[in-house]
Protein backbone atom coordinates (compact mmCIF):
# COMPACT_ATOMS: atom_id res chain seq x y z
CA UNK A 1 0.00 0.00 0.00
CA UNK A 2 1.36 3.43 -0.95
CA UNK A 3 1.36 5.91 1.92
CA UNK A 4 2.74 9.37 2.61
CA UNK A 5 3.17 11.49 5.71
CA UNK A 6 2.97 15.26 5.77
CA UNK A 7 2.80 15.76 9.54
CA UNK A 8 5.03 14.48 12.29
CA UNK A 9 2.57 12.61 14.48
CA UNK A 10 1.20 9.40 13.01
CA UNK A 11 -1.32 6.77 13.98
CA UNK A 12 -1.23 3.55 11.97
CA UNK A 13 -4.38 1.41 11.80
CA UNK A 14 -4.09 -2.18 10.61
CA UNK A 15 -7.28 -4.23 10.12
CA UNK A 16 -7.74 -7.91 9.36
CA UNK A 17 -11.23 -8.78 7.95
CA UNK A 18 -11.99 -12.52 8.12
CA UNK A 19 -14.73 -14.90 6.95
CA UNK A 20 -16.71 -16.45 9.81
CA UNK A 21 -17.73 -20.04 9.06
CA UNK A 22 -18.18 -21.06 12.69
CA UNK A 23 -19.64 -19.43 15.78
CA UNK A 24 -18.82 -15.73 15.74
CA UNK A 25 -17.89 -15.62 19.40
CA UNK A 26 -15.80 -18.78 19.24
CA UNK A 27 -13.87 -17.60 16.21
CA UNK A 28 -13.50 -14.16 17.71
CA UNK A 29 -12.02 -15.33 20.98
CA UNK A 30 -9.58 -17.66 19.25
CA UNK A 31 -8.63 -15.03 16.74
CA UNK A 32 -8.41 -12.38 19.45
CA UNK A 33 -6.03 -14.48 21.51
CA UNK A 34 -3.79 -15.30 18.54
CA UNK A 35 -3.86 -11.72 17.28
CA UNK A 36 -2.99 -10.08 20.59
CA UNK A 37 -0.41 -12.68 21.56
CA UNK A 38 1.36 -12.41 18.21
CA UNK A 39 1.35 -8.63 18.17
CA UNK A 40 2.55 -8.34 21.73
CA UNK A 41 5.91 -9.19 20.19
CA UNK A 42 7.29 -5.87 19.00
CA UNK A 43 9.54 -7.54 16.46
CA UNK A 44 6.47 -9.06 14.77
CA UNK A 45 4.74 -5.68 14.78
CA UNK A 46 7.77 -4.02 13.24
CA UNK A 47 8.04 -6.69 10.55
CA UNK A 48 4.31 -6.44 9.75
CA UNK A 49 4.42 -2.68 9.34
CA UNK A 50 7.66 -2.63 7.40
CA UNK A 51 6.23 -5.20 5.01
CA UNK A 52 3.13 -3.15 4.18
CA UNK A 53 3.87 0.53 4.76
CA UNK A 54 5.72 2.81 2.41
CA UNK A 55 9.43 3.14 3.24
CA UNK A 56 8.91 6.90 3.45
CA UNK A 57 7.06 6.19 6.69
CA UNK A 58 8.96 3.25 8.14
CA UNK A 59 12.28 5.07 7.76
CA UNK A 60 10.98 7.85 10.00
CA UNK A 61 9.74 5.60 12.82
CA UNK A 62 12.17 5.23 15.73
CA UNK A 63 11.59 1.53 16.25
CA UNK A 64 13.39 1.35 19.57
CA UNK A 65 10.70 3.66 20.99
CA UNK A 66 7.86 1.25 20.11
CA UNK A 67 5.80 0.31 23.16
CA UNK A 68 2.45 -1.41 23.81
CA UNK A 69 -0.20 0.98 25.17
CA UNK A 70 -3.35 0.22 27.17
CA UNK A 71 -5.59 2.29 24.93
CA UNK A 72 -8.55 0.81 23.03
CA UNK A 73 -10.69 2.38 20.33
CA UNK A 74 -13.26 -0.24 19.41
CA UNK A 75 -16.95 0.53 19.89
CA UNK A 76 -18.38 -1.28 22.93
CA UNK A 77 -21.31 -2.52 20.81
CA UNK A 78 -18.86 -4.09 18.36
CA UNK A 79 -16.38 -5.36 20.93
CA UNK A 80 -17.36 -8.98 20.33
CA UNK A 81 -16.25 -8.66 16.72
CA UNK A 82 -13.18 -6.50 17.19
CA UNK A 83 -9.71 -6.87 18.63
CA UNK A 84 -7.23 -4.07 18.80
CA UNK A 85 -3.80 -3.20 20.12
CA UNK A 86 -2.40 0.31 20.43
CA UNK A 87 1.26 1.23 20.50
CA UNK A 88 3.21 4.39 21.18
CA UNK A 89 6.36 5.39 19.37
CA UNK A 90 8.44 8.30 18.17
CA UNK A 91 8.32 9.54 14.58
CA UNK A 92 10.85 12.26 13.78
CA UNK A 93 11.32 12.71 17.54
CA UNK A 94 7.62 13.41 17.98
CA UNK A 95 5.07 11.30 19.88
CA UNK A 96 2.84 9.08 17.76
CA UNK A 97 0.41 6.20 18.02
CA UNK A 98 0.25 2.97 16.07
CA UNK A 99 -3.26 1.53 16.12
CA UNK A 100 -3.71 -2.04 14.93
CA UNK A 101 -7.31 -3.22 14.64
CA UNK A 102 -8.69 -6.58 13.59
CA UNK A 103 -12.24 -6.80 12.27
CA UNK A 104 -14.14 -9.98 11.65
CA UNK A 105 -17.05 -10.01 9.22
CA UNK A 106 -18.82 -12.61 7.12
CA UNK A 107 -18.86 -10.62 3.88
CA UNK A 108 -16.97 -7.70 2.33
CA UNK A 109 -18.45 -4.34 3.30
CA UNK A 110 -19.03 -1.59 0.70
CA UNK A 111 -18.94 0.96 3.54
CA UNK A 112 -15.57 -0.19 4.90
CA UNK A 113 -13.92 3.20 4.18
CA UNK A 114 -16.70 4.94 6.12
CA UNK A 115 -16.19 2.63 9.10
CA UNK A 116 -12.52 3.51 9.10
CA UNK A 117 -13.52 7.17 9.08
CA UNK A 118 -15.63 6.50 12.18
CA UNK A 119 -12.70 4.81 13.92
CA UNK A 120 -10.43 7.70 13.01
CA UNK A 121 -12.85 10.29 14.39
CA UNK A 122 -13.20 8.26 17.60
CA UNK A 123 -9.43 8.16 17.94
CA UNK A 124 -9.06 11.90 17.39
CA UNK A 125 -11.87 12.61 19.84
CA UNK A 126 -10.17 10.49 22.51
CA UNK A 127 -6.86 12.18 21.77
CA UNK A 128 -8.42 15.61 22.25
CA UNK A 129 -10.16 14.48 25.44
CA UNK A 130 -6.90 13.17 26.86
CA UNK A 131 -5.16 16.46 26.11
CA UNK A 132 -7.95 18.25 27.94
CA UNK A 133 -7.63 16.02 31.01
CA UNK A 134 -3.89 16.51 31.09
CA UNK A 135 -4.35 20.24 30.40
CA UNK A 136 -2.15 20.00 27.32
CA UNK A 137 -2.30 23.17 25.25
CA UNK A 138 -1.43 21.42 21.99
CA UNK A 139 -4.54 21.16 19.80
CA UNK A 140 -3.00 19.41 16.79
CA UNK A 141 -3.98 15.84 15.99
CA UNK A 142 -1.70 12.96 15.09
CA UNK A 143 -1.86 11.83 11.48
CA UNK A 144 -3.75 8.56 10.97
CA UNK A 145 -2.73 5.93 8.45
CA UNK A 146 -5.15 3.07 7.74
CA UNK A 147 -3.96 -0.35 6.61
CA UNK A 148 -6.44 -3.17 5.92
CA UNK A 149 -5.39 -6.82 5.58
CA UNK A 150 -8.18 -8.76 3.85
CA UNK A 151 -8.35 -12.58 3.88
CA UNK A 152 -11.92 -13.19 2.71
CA UNK A 153 -12.77 -15.87 0.15
CA UNK A 154 -14.21 -13.38 -2.31
CA UNK A 155 -11.16 -12.01 -4.06
CA UNK A 156 -10.15 -9.60 -5.39
CA UNK A 157 -11.93 -7.39 -2.87
CA UNK A 158 -15.18 -6.46 -4.70
CA UNK A 159 -15.73 -2.93 -3.39
CA UNK A 160 -13.94 0.36 -3.67
CA UNK A 161 -11.82 1.39 -0.70
CA UNK A 162 -12.13 5.06 -1.66
CA UNK A 163 -14.24 6.97 0.88
CA UNK A 164 -15.72 9.08 -1.92
CA UNK A 165 -17.28 6.01 -3.51
CA UNK A 166 -19.44 5.65 -0.39
CA UNK A 167 -21.38 8.72 -1.54
CA UNK A 168 -24.28 8.67 -3.97
CA UNK A 169 -22.46 11.19 -6.15
CA UNK A 170 -18.74 10.35 -5.81
CA UNK A 171 -17.63 13.11 -8.19
CA UNK A 172 -19.50 15.82 -6.29
CA UNK A 173 -18.29 14.43 -2.97
CA UNK A 174 -14.72 14.50 -4.21
CA UNK A 175 -15.09 18.20 -5.01
CA UNK A 176 -16.86 19.23 -1.79
CA UNK A 177 -16.10 16.75 1.01
CA UNK A 178 -12.99 16.79 3.24
CA UNK A 179 -11.69 19.95 1.60
CA UNK A 180 -10.90 23.42 2.91
CA UNK A 181 -13.79 24.69 5.01
CA UNK A 182 -15.78 27.47 3.36
CA UNK A 183 -15.51 29.93 6.24
CA UNK A 184 -17.37 33.22 5.83
CA UNK A 185 -15.58 35.81 7.96
CA UNK A 186 -18.24 38.51 8.25
CA UNK A 187 -15.74 40.76 10.01
CA UNK A 188 -13.81 41.02 6.74
CA UNK A 189 -16.86 41.88 4.62
CA UNK A 190 -18.31 45.35 4.17
CA UNK A 191 -22.05 45.91 4.51
CA UNK A 192 -22.15 47.13 0.93
CA UNK A 193 -21.02 43.67 -0.17
CA UNK A 194 -23.49 41.93 2.15
CA UNK A 195 -26.33 44.04 0.76
CA UNK A 196 -25.88 42.23 -2.57
CA UNK A 197 -26.86 38.87 -1.07
CA UNK A 198 -30.62 39.19 -1.63
CA UNK A 199 -32.71 37.94 1.32
CA UNK A 200 -29.58 36.78 3.17
CA UNK A 201 -28.32 40.36 3.45
CA UNK A 202 -29.97 41.32 6.75
CA UNK A 203 -29.24 37.94 8.28
CA UNK A 204 -25.53 38.51 7.69
CA UNK A 205 -25.64 42.16 8.76
CA UNK A 206 -27.28 41.32 12.09
CA UNK A 207 -24.78 38.54 12.75
CA UNK A 208 -21.90 40.84 11.83
CA UNK A 209 -23.15 43.53 14.23
CA UNK A 210 -23.61 40.97 17.04
CA UNK A 211 -19.89 41.07 17.87
CA UNK A 212 -20.45 44.60 19.22
CA UNK A 213 -23.24 43.32 21.51
CA UNK A 214 -25.25 46.46 20.85
CA UNK A 215 -27.74 47.42 18.12
CA UNK A 216 -29.21 50.75 19.23
CA UNK A 217 -26.94 53.02 17.18
CA UNK A 218 -26.90 50.53 14.30
CA UNK A 219 -30.70 50.61 14.13
CA UNK A 220 -30.78 54.39 13.94
CA UNK A 221 -28.01 54.39 11.31
CA UNK A 222 -29.79 51.80 9.14
CA UNK A 223 -33.44 52.90 8.83
CA UNK A 224 -33.91 51.38 5.37
CA UNK A 225 -32.48 48.06 6.47
CA UNK A 226 -34.73 48.02 9.55
CA UNK A 227 -37.80 48.70 7.42
CA UNK A 228 -36.84 45.76 5.23
CA UNK A 229 -36.20 43.58 8.27
CA UNK A 230 -39.68 44.15 9.70
CA UNK A 231 -41.19 43.13 6.35
CA UNK A 232 -38.84 40.17 5.90
CA UNK A 233 -40.07 36.60 6.58
CA UNK A 234 -37.55 36.38 9.43
CA UNK A 235 -38.42 39.85 10.71
CA UNK A 236 -39.89 38.80 14.08
CA UNK A 237 -37.07 36.37 14.79
CA UNK A 238 -34.61 39.09 13.76
CA UNK A 239 -36.04 41.54 16.28
CA UNK A 240 -36.04 38.83 18.97
CA UNK A 241 -32.38 38.21 18.13
CA UNK A 242 -31.54 41.90 18.48
CA UNK A 243 -33.26 42.11 21.86
CA UNK A 244 -31.59 38.93 23.07
CA UNK A 245 -28.05 39.93 22.09
CA UNK A 246 -28.18 43.59 23.18
CA UNK A 247 -26.04 44.33 26.26
CA UNK A 248 -26.05 48.13 26.53
CA UNK A 249 -29.62 49.34 25.92
CA UNK A 250 -32.94 48.18 27.31
CA UNK A 251 -35.52 46.29 25.29
CA UNK A 252 -37.85 49.29 25.57
CA UNK A 253 -35.26 51.62 24.01
CA UNK A 254 -34.60 49.24 21.16
CA UNK A 255 -38.28 48.62 20.46
CA UNK A 256 -38.98 52.35 20.47
CA UNK A 257 -36.13 52.96 18.03
CA UNK A 258 -37.50 50.29 15.67
CA UNK A 259 -41.06 51.60 16.02
CA UNK A 260 -39.90 55.14 15.19
CA UNK A 261 -38.53 53.83 11.89
CA UNK A 262 -41.51 51.60 11.04
CA UNK A 263 -44.54 52.87 13.01
CA UNK A 264 -46.93 51.04 10.68
CA UNK A 265 -45.40 47.74 11.89
CA UNK A 266 -45.97 48.39 15.57
CA UNK A 267 -48.11 45.26 15.96
CA UNK A 268 -45.42 43.02 14.49
CA UNK A 269 -42.77 44.66 16.64
CA UNK A 270 -44.81 44.09 19.79
CA UNK A 271 -45.40 40.47 18.77
CA UNK A 272 -41.64 39.95 18.74
CA UNK A 273 -41.33 41.51 22.18
CA UNK A 274 -44.09 39.28 23.57
CA UNK A 275 -42.45 36.17 22.16
CA UNK A 276 -39.14 37.14 23.74
CA UNK A 277 -40.85 37.66 27.09
CA UNK A 278 -42.53 34.26 26.80
CA UNK A 279 -39.19 32.64 26.01
CA UNK A 280 -37.75 34.25 29.13
CA UNK A 281 -40.54 32.81 31.24
CA UNK A 282 -40.02 29.37 29.72
CA UNK A 283 -36.30 29.56 30.43
CA UNK A 284 -37.11 30.43 34.04
CA UNK A 285 -39.42 27.42 34.35
CA UNK A 286 -36.80 25.14 32.81
CA UNK A 287 -34.13 26.47 35.18
CA UNK A 288 -36.40 25.78 38.15
CA UNK A 289 -37.04 22.22 36.92
CA UNK A 290 -33.32 21.57 36.59
CA UNK A 291 -32.68 22.88 40.10
CA UNK A 292 -35.37 20.61 41.57
CA UNK A 293 -34.06 17.63 39.63
CA UNK A 294 -30.51 18.30 40.82
CA UNK A 295 -31.64 18.20 44.45
CA UNK A 296 -33.69 15.06 43.91
CA UNK A 297 -30.71 13.27 42.36
CA UNK A 298 -27.89 14.49 44.62
CA UNK A 299 -29.59 15.00 47.98
CA UNK A 300 -32.57 12.65 47.95
CA UNK A 301 -30.72 10.06 45.83
CA UNK A 302 -33.83 9.21 43.84
CA UNK A 303 -33.51 7.10 40.71
CA UNK A 304 -33.53 8.78 37.31
CA UNK A 305 -36.90 7.42 36.19
CA UNK A 306 -38.65 8.78 39.28
CA UNK A 307 -37.04 12.19 38.83
CA UNK A 308 -37.98 12.22 35.14
CA UNK A 309 -41.64 11.54 35.95
CA UNK A 310 -41.70 14.18 38.70
CA UNK A 311 -40.08 16.98 36.70
CA UNK A 312 -41.03 16.15 33.12
CA UNK A 313 -37.35 16.25 32.13
CA UNK A 314 -35.92 13.59 29.81
CA UNK A 315 -33.40 11.05 31.01
CA UNK A 316 -30.89 12.60 28.60
CA UNK A 317 -31.28 15.96 30.35
CA UNK A 318 -30.90 14.30 33.74
CA UNK A 319 -27.79 12.41 32.65
CA UNK A 320 -26.26 15.67 31.44
CA UNK A 321 -27.16 17.27 34.78
CA UNK A 322 -25.40 14.45 36.64
CA UNK A 323 -22.29 14.76 34.47
CA UNK A 324 -22.14 18.51 35.10
CA UNK A 325 -22.43 17.84 38.84
CA UNK A 326 -19.56 15.33 38.75
CA UNK A 327 -17.41 17.74 36.76
CA UNK A 328 -17.88 20.48 39.36
CA UNK A 329 -17.21 18.20 42.34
Amino acid sequence: MSTQVTGREVVICCTDSMLLSMSILTIHHRHDGFFKHSLSNLTAVKDLLQAHLNPSITQRIQWDSLRVSNKSYTDEKLAQLHSNVVYTCQIDDKSAYIYILIEQQTTPDPLLPFRFLQYNVAMLTEHLSQNKKEKTKQQHFPTILNLCLYTGKKTPYPYSVDIYDCFEDPMLARVTMFKLLDLIDLGQMEEEELSQHDTADLLEMLLKQSRERTYFNWINEHPEEMKKLVDRFYGISGIIYILGVEKKYSAEELLQAIENIAPEKKEDIMTAAQQLELRGELRGIQKEKLSIAKNMLSKLHLDMQTVAKATGLSEEELMKLQEEGKAKS
